[in-house]
């Protein structure tokens, strides 16, 4: 089946992470939970 002529094509960006500097609460989390790890782990679940 050929494209659909009238459909235009869509550009998505993910912008989670590039907008958000997602390294700057790492002190932070490593001081309070003793690692970094618990900062992606915490990221990863509020934003899915």
């Amino acid at each position: 089946m050929p494209p659909d002529p009238a459909a235009r094509p869509i550009v998505v960006f993910n912008v989670n992470e590039n907008l958000l500097d997602a390294r700057s609460p790492e002190p932070l989390f490593c001081r309070l939970f003793g690692s970094e790890s618990v900062l992606r782990e915490w990221s990863a679940q509020v934003i899915p």
